[in-house]
């Protein structure tokens, strides 16, 4: 049976959510799997690590961030977030190479979790209660004002309270001086965001700005830490 797309041209770009911990956690909607992970320091030197990245996490000071594997059984980083003011703080900037890259938006997904049989209809309440009442919104770029030459998707998460005002700042965690934008960027003018709003209250509100950078992503997808 072939899957049907939900829409042509739409892809996911990931799941949050709010865990007990007080953590706020992505999980990227990347298509492939990824068993190796490369990183870079502000000195340029590139370490390869054999690491299937599955989340990132917002420890609940909101003051750094790390990347977890499946099963969480290791994690990278104790990256700093940026802080924008009026309680904001700049998570992670994230570039994919193209739009594909993501998991295509179906019109049926199944869902396969191993249970104790006894807490089945438990857990299956508890998840359709939690799908209640959210928003999906669609991530655009302004397309009317995209590049001319080729181009990637660069994605810029900023986490606040409930109700914060939309941040119009120019610190987005760009990857400027990435090894793995071709060409690297340089003093980037005339760029256009548009910017989206998902909120659970009463804890957070999370703001992405998408935008479209000249160059290409060498890889799948990039995270950059402020």
């Amino acid at each position: 049976m072939n899957p049907t797309p939900l829409r042509e041209g739409l892809f996911w770009f990931g799941t949050f959510v709010f865990s007990d911990g007080g953590r706020v956690i992505y999980f990227p909607g990347l298509r492939d799997h990824q068993l190796w992970t490369f990183a870079a320091g502000a000195n340029g030197t590139i370490r390869q690590e054999r690491f299937e990245v599955d989340h990132c996490s917002l420890d609940s000071s909101r003051a750094t961030w790390h990347v977890t594997e499946q099963g969480s059984r290791r994690h990278i980083g104790t990256f700093r977030t940026e802080a924008l003011g009026e309680g904001r703080v700049l998570w992670f900037g994230m570039a994919i190479a193209s739009p594909d890259v993501l998991r295509p938006a179906l019109k049926e997904t199944l869902a396969k979790a191993a249970v104790p049989l006894n807490d089945a209809e438990r857990r299956i309440a508890v998840a359709l209660q939690a799908r209640e009442g959210v928003v999906f919104n669609t991530l655009l770029v302004d397309q009317d004002h995209a590049p001319t030459a080729p181009g990637f998707m660069h994605f810029s998460v900023i986490v606040g309270p409930v109700g914060f005002a939309p941040y119009r700042g120019t610190q987005l965690a760009f990857p400027f001086g990435s090894p793995y934008i071709n060409p690297p960027l340089a003093n980037l003018t005339g760029i256009f965001l548009r910017s989206h709003r998902l909120s659970l209250p009463p804890y957070f509100d999370i703001e992405v700005v998408a935008t479209t950078l000249p160059g290409a992503v060498t890889v799948p997808a990039t995270f950059t830490s402020p």
